[in-house]
């Protein structure tokens, strides 16, 4: 027997959110603290590293999925241990990728 919990469901912060989707947060530049991190399936691309953040000083809540830029900066900076990285502030910018040419989302800790 497993015990079931509702998922509680945050908006998405996307470089290219749509705005007839609920759960599409359009992307601004801010500072949050991380509140969980897990592992999802997407319909597109498979297994995505999903980080949950806190704005304190909007109160809102939110996620964002990780790329390896993300994942190097939070690795480097509180070590390879995901866990760890709870409760930590990140300052959330916006980048170029130079392979891809596209807009993402980064997140650089806070120190």
């Amino acid at each position: 027997m497993a015990i079931r919990k509702p998922v509680k469901l945050l908006p998405t912060m996307k470089i290219d959110a749509d705005p007839k989707e609920k759960l599409d947060l359009k992307f601004e530049e801010c500072q949050a603290k991380i509140t969980d991190i897990n592992d999802v399936e997407t319909k597109k691309f498979g297994t995505k590293t999903k980080i949950d953040l806190k704005n304190e000083d909007t109160d809102k809540e939110f996620s964002v999925f990780a790329n390896n830029y993300t994942i190097e900066n939070l690795s480097r900076a509180f070590g390879e241990e995901d866990n760890v990285w709870k409760g930590k502030l990140v300052n959330l910018k916006m980048e170029k990728d130079k392979q891809f040419n596209n807009d993402m989302i980064v997140l650089h800790p806070v120190k």
